[in-house]
């Protein structure tokens, strides 16, 4: 692969990186995902990766992505594809979110004026 892979989304038994590229023996080898080399559309139509893939973590058991004003909770299909719930984040309000973290029944959101939380219970609430 003739990229520095900085970020790595594991779901199931595949990792995506950079919105075109998968594994599947655990970053060993790389291919293109078929069909658009430029994001993961054409196998998960909706879900950009490009856009969202600035921090991944998993809370509860589930993988969760953010970007610096959105949270989603990413789950693979039975198909294999990957499926983005958007995430409510009342209470953030245009806060930059740089990570997020899971302690002790809570989610704590980092970011650049200071750290929020918000019960795990909550957390996957649906964006309205």
């Amino acid at each position: 692969v003739p990229y520095g892979i900085l970020q790595v989304l594991p779901v199931g038994d595949a990792m995506f990186a950079y919105g075109h590229l998968t594994s599947t023996d655990q970053g060993n080898t790389w291919s293109v995902i078929p069909g658009n080399t430029n994001s993961i559309r054409a196998l998960n139509p909706g879900l950009d990766f490009l856009d969202i893939m600035q921090g991944y973590t998993t809370i509860d058991g589930r993988r969760v992505m953010h970007t610096a004003y959105t949270v989603h909770a990413i789950d693979q299909t039975p198909a294999g594809t990957l499926d983005r719930t958007d995430l409510d984040l009342s209470g953030l309000d245009g806060n930059t979110i740089l990570n997020l973290h899971e302690w002790q029944g809570q989610v704590f959101a980092v970011t650049q004026t200071g750290v929020y939380t918000r019960s795990v219970s909550d957390f996957f609430t649906k964006q309205q």
